[in-house]
């Protein structure tokens, strides 16, 4: 049975008046686990701002540390999903700096990886110093993380109200560990993704942790990350170095030794420079070359959906509820079992793109300008780029990236006509424009039903399909 995740609301779009009608039936194509897990890090490389395969290079380096270390192999496994999706809970934490301060999440989520941190006080107090006019953006961000600029609390969101903060924790890491779990990943994997901003000297997050009460695994995945992070940015001798600096500060000693020992294997490096299909094979545990269950892959991408509308306040359940819009109105549509599995996984998923989207565009209360705009178009193919990494996501991929695609050519990123979109889009199509016009968003009001529906039929025929939007009529009456 699959978990309870979401409470019903009373609008249009609640969970309860599109539950789910249908038994989820699996096809019958083998997808690997791992296949799927490096796609969906490719989306979390994204929102950190990372060059492509960040989340994969720091996978090969933790590997290789726990390899140096003889680290059990019952804690491999975890590792290995540790290491991949590390990043589950950053667009929360990014979304909230960004929007507290008014910069570009893009730029300051990495940042916060790369700065020395001051000594941090517990989380448990809501107070915080304003930043100064000289104060990096990283100490002012991390000011926010601990507390909130000025004295007071910070202002309830959605976002922010779900937790974390008055556990020592920030509101990302909390949230990652939550879907962690939601998601299935081994508990040793929550609690290190819970963990992987705490510090070998106790100065990080959760607070209360220190020295070897951090969990293995969260001390392999801080290293890890943080030295591709400077490797990347500044190459091999310069990460070594900080590596070194930080040593008994940020990093536990003997993992920094164990990093040291495979410096100068020059295999290993260049390896880690080929494109990111090539890396995988030195990576994956032998036990992970499985394949994924129907029900894993169901969990994955109900845990993306998550992430992806964590990015902001205004896409709250956004991809959940055009997944149950989709779903109700293909069930009345006669669409076959089989489909609307698939259409359902693209509906949660058809937003991953967005990832790699400026929150200060997201979120922008005006009109778009052109810019701001050619950056939004692109977002269905950084959804089609991310799905297509999985070989049996191609017709998934094609469904989800073509949601914005509209009959009359008008739409985007590749202007497709009627028949040139996939049939079960069209139905996809209908639910998103119907969810996010039901919803409120910075720079409108919520249409009510009757006008939301009376929309839809000037739409009709035009630029929406006619037979899905008939049907999410029949299924709104119901």
């Amino acid at each position: 049975m699959r978990p309870a995740m979401f409470l019903p609301s009373p609008d249009l779009t609640s969970e309860a008046r599109f539950e789910c009608a249908s038994p989820r039936v699996a096809p019958t194509v083998r997808i690997q686990l791992s296949e799927v897990l490096l796609a969906l890090s490719h989306a979390l490389d994204l929102t950190e701002g990372q060059p492509e395969g960040h989340a994969l290079r720091t996978c090969a380096i933790g590997m290789r540390i726990a390899d140096e270390i003889g680290l059990p192999g019952d804690l491999r496994a975890a590792l290995y999903y540790t290491l991949l999706l590390k990043d589950l809970g950053s667009p929360n934490t990014t979304a909230q700096i960004a929007r507290q301060l008014g910069v570009a999440d893009m730029a300051a989520s990495p940042n916060l990886r790369l700065s020395e941190w001051p000594a941090l006080p517990g989380l448990a107090s809501w107070g915080g110093e304003r930043p100064t006019a000289k104060q990096t953006i990283v100490e002012q961000a991390l000011n926010i993380v601990r507390g909130g600029m000025g004295s007071g609390p910070l202002p309830a969101t959605p976002l922010l109200a779900e937790g974390g903060l008055l556990l020592g924790q920030p509101p990302g890491l909390a949230r990652g560990a939550r879907i962690a779990q939601l998601i299935g990943l081994p508990d040793a994997a929550v609690q290190a993704i819970g963990a992987l901003d705490a510090r070998w000297d106790g100065m990080g997050h959760p607070a209360s942790m220190v020295g070897e009460q951090i969990p293995i695994i969260a001390r392999i995945a801080s290293l890890a990350q943080t030295f591709d992070i400077l490797r990347t940015a500044y190459g091999h001798e310069h990460a070594y170095a900080v590596a070194r600096q930080r040593c008994g500060t940020w990093f536990d000693p003997q993992l920094v030794r164990a990093l040291e020992r495979f410096a100068c294997d020059l295999a290993f490096w260049r390896r880690l420079a080929q494109p990111c299909g090539d890396i995988s094979a030195i990576v994956e545990p032998l036990p992970h070359a499985l394949d994924a269950t129907p029900e894993q892959i169901d969990q994955l991408a109900e845990g993306f959906a998550q992430v992806i509308d964590a990015r902001s306040p205004w896409t709250y359940r956004h991809s959940t509820r055009v997944a149950a819009i989709a779903e109700r109105v293909a069930v009345a549509m006669g669409v076959s079992p089989e489909d609307r599995v698939t259409l359902r996984r693209a509906a949660l998923l058809h937003d991953i793109g967005k990832l790699g989207i400026p929150n200060s565009i997201l979120n922008k209360p005006g009109k778009l300008d052109e810019h701001e705009f050619a950056v939004v178009r692109m977002h269905p193919i950084h959804t089609q780029r991310i799905l297509e990494h999985v070989g049996a996501f191609h017709t998934m991929a094609a469904i989800a990236a073509a949601h914005h695609e509209r009959l009359d050519g008008s739409g985007y990123p590749y202007h497709l006509r009627a028949d040139e979109i996939p049939q079960l889009t069209h139905i996809l199509s209908v639910a998103d424009v119907a969810e996010a016009l039901s919803v409120e968003r910075p720079y409108r009001r919520a249409l009510d039903p009757g006008a939301l529906l009376g929309l839809l039929r000037r739409e009709a025929g035009v630029r929406l399909c006619a037979d899905a939007v008939d049907a999410f009529a029949s299924v709104l009456a119901a």
